[in-house]
């Protein structure tokens, strides 16, 4: 009984609800354009030095003994627990 009821509640909500005129969105007025104010300054064409100097790459034999160094190091590494 409860549940009829309700149903009937919510059908006349329903039907209320599509009688009812759905309010009318304002019309978007037209936006004015106000002036646009830029403050501008004087920029000097003046370089100034970079403040990070670049470092030479190193040389080809370098990196060469590095990866060996550090291969002989993880075979050190790995037979010393033997």
């Amino acid at each position: 009984m409860k549940f009829l009821a309700l149903v009937l509640i919510a059908a006349s909500f329903a039907a209320s609800a599509a009688e009812s005129p759905q309010p009318i969105a304002p019309q978007a007025q037209p936006a004015v354009e106000a002036p646009v104010r830029v403050a501008v300054t004087e920029t000097r064409a003046v370089e100034t030095p970079p403040a990070v100097r670049k470092s030479p790459a190193p040389q080809g034999w370098l990196l060469l003994l590095a990866g060996l160094t550090f291969a002989g190091w993880i075979a050190h590494r790995r037979l010393s627990y033997l």
